[in-house]
């Protein structure tokens, strides 16, 4: 790791979409294989800026 990279923060977003008493979730594979839901999010890389 870098030095310009190793005080960067870890940046990652959750959302809450609630419409209609509906929530929306997303199914994905967890790493045992099993099905996993889980909120809308993501994260930044190391190599993209807030702006991306």
């Amino acid at each position: 790791m870098s030095d310009k990279n190793a005080m960067r923060p870890i940046i990652g977003v959750g959302v809450l979409v609630w419409r209609e008493k509906q929530l929306l979730l997303g199914k994905r594979l967890a790493d045992s294989k099993d099905v996993c839901w889980q909120f809308p999010g993501g994260h930044l890389e190391n190599n993209e800026s807030v702006i991306d």
